[in-house]
């Protein structure tokens, strides 16, 4: 009996041993399978991450690209802006109430309007796939980019703003920046062959030169100076040195023993400068006064202006917000030394003038003009502009003269976005009667002598002797290029150039560029603008 109630227990016992062996096994199981559950949903989740971001980065490498593709096409044609509505951007309306296309709408892709120089844009939920943004992995994979280009206005550079998403995901990224090159009005002085600076002279902003530069003694350079020759020269048996280096500035040339690093002009400069390739970017200033909206003063484009004309007369009035322009049939009256072209540069305060009319300053800041044109009157009020414009005379055909006939300022000084270029396809003259009975004349520009020097004329233009004031001075806040040196010597006694830091960032409307290779700057991610959405920007 005994032994029959021990094998039962033994049984019971087994069987509970049994049972409890695979109930920890069921559990177990459940507990691996739970942890792999885990371990994939963690990993799931992680993948889902990682290929959000990658899809995020992908969106705005393929952003970038877009910009340096829009960068190479503008280094083709710096007014493809203007001249296309490019394949990734939206469709386009005119803008311009004085263009006969006005509300006139241009789909991606198509020429753009000349006449028309400011547009809005319509919406599109349509994004552009550029081939080479196709994935391999079919639509999923693909890369939309969607553009709206604000073109240049006054002094402000052309600007892109791009949102790039990957088809099928909602992760997009949208970014802005400016495109633009070196312009030749970031170099306080430009000149193609030598410059000499006298003793005591003290230069701001950055130089660059052609041929050999000097100083006499007692020079200071506060910013970096470039000579495609040496810097330090012999001239005449005079020796120019060196100048003293301040605030930092330091110098490349051909020997590479100005600087700490020992490198030449070429390692900063690779190309020459070379002033006949300005030709184009002038042509551009032409082309976008007559052709692009802005101020084209030539009789065979404009109705109102009649046929032997001899020069412009370009004044600003209401503030400086708009331009008084006249016109002169005949040449002022002036002594007999002097030659019928110099006597525009003497004797313009007594030319007759017919006034044009009161304009607005273009959008694009272009004007040019097929003759002469004098900045200001010598009997009226300074030359005070508040905007931007770059005034442009004659061509490469036809070379003629800017004659500056008063101060020429700016309505906000140098605290705001105003800026001026003065581009004469011949040259700069300074009338020495703008220089008043103060003895000060103040010249706030960039300036391009295309042909020759900025000059002061003399009782017999080129010769002869001083007009101004005993003890004059000038006061220059800008750049200069030229192709020599000038002759400010032989009428101001103190002369102070001076940089406008401004220039590091603004140029003057359509003011030729040191190269052709634009590049964009600026880059900055943004958050998606409201013209995304189908409601629009308020």
């Amino acid at each position: 009996m005994r032994d029959s109630s021990l094998r039962r227990f033994g049984r019971r016992l087994h069987h509970s041993e049994e049972g409890i062996a695979l109930a920890v096994v069921i559990m177990g199981i459940m507990a691996i399978a739970l942890l792999t559950f885990l371990v994939q949903k963690i990993a799931v989740s992680q993948t889902t991450q990682s290929d959000f971001y990658a899809s995020e980065d992908v969106a705005l490498a393929s952003g970038e690209a877009m910009l340096e593709r829009y960068a190479a096409k503008m280094s083709i044609d710096p007014l493809y802006y203007q001249r296309y509505v490019d394949e990734a951007e939206a469709p386009r309306r005119c803008a311009d109430t004085s263009s006969a296309s006005y509300g006139t709408v241009v789909n991606p892709g198509n020429p753009w309007m000349a006449d028309c120089s400011q547009w809005t844009y319509e919406f599109t939920a349509t994004y552009y796939e550029h081939p080479l943004l196709v994935g391999e992995s079919g639509s999923f994979d693909d890369v939309g980019v969607l553009m709206h280009i604000n073109p240049p206005s006054g002094a402000a550079p052309l600007g892109v703003e791009i949102v790039a998403k990957q088809a099928e995901r909602p992760a997009a990224r949208a970014l802005e920046a400016e495109i633009g090159a070196e312009a030749i009005s970031e170099f306080v002085r430009m000149v193609e062959n030598d410059l000499r600076y006298g003793g005591g002279a003290r230069t701001f902003g950055k130089i660059y030169v052609g041929g050999n530069i000097g100083f006499l003694s007692g020079g200071e350079a506060h910013g970096n100076v470039y000579a495609e020759g040496s810097i330090g020269f012999n001239s005449g048996g005079t020796w120019y040195g060196p100048p003293t280096w301040m605030a930092g500035a330091e110098g490349w040339d051909s020997s590479g023993s100005h600087n700490a690093g020992g490198e030449v002009v070429t390692d900063v400069y690779p190309d020459p400068i070379d002033f006949d390739s300005f030709w184009d970017d002038l042509d551009l200033i032409e082309r976008a006064a007559c052709d692009g909206g802005g101020i084209c003063l030539d009789p065979a484009a404009n109705p109102l202006i009649p046929s032997g004309v001899l020069a412009y007369l370009v004044e600003t009035t209401a503030g400086g917000t708009k331009l008084q322009i006249s016109y002169a049939t005949s040449t002022p009256s002036g002594a007999g030394c002097l030659s019928t072209e110099e006597r525009w540069t003497v004797r313009s305060q007594n030319a007759s003038w017919t006034s044009l009319g009161v304009f607005d300053i273009p959008v694009n800041g272009a004007l040019w003009a097929n003759e002469h044109v004098v900045v200001g009157r010598t009997s009226g009020s300074p030359f005070t502009l508040a905007g931007a414009l770059t005034i442009y005379a004659g061509d490469s055909s036809a070379r003629r003269n800017i004659i500056v006939g008063s101060d020429v300022l700016y309505a906000n000084g140098l605290s705001a976005d105003e800026v001026i270029g003065l581009a004469a396809s011949d040259e700069v003259w300074i009338n020495p009667n703008a220089v008043g009975s103060d003895a000060l004349f103040n010249l706030y520009a960039s300036v391009l002598n295309q042909n020759g020097q900025m000059r002061v004329a003399l009782d017999c233009g080129t010769s002869g002797s001083s007009l101004t004031p005993s003890g004059s001075t000038l006061n220059t806040f800008g750049s200069n290029a030229s192709l020599g040196t000038g002759n400010m010597s032989c009428c101001f006694s103190t002369r102070n150039y001076n940089f406008d830091d401004r220039l590091d960032r603004l140029r003057p409307p359509l003011f030729p560029l040191l190269s052709n290779e634009w590049t964009y700057t600026n880059w900055r991610e943004t958050t998606q603008p409201c013209w995304v959405e189908s409601g629009g920007c308020p």
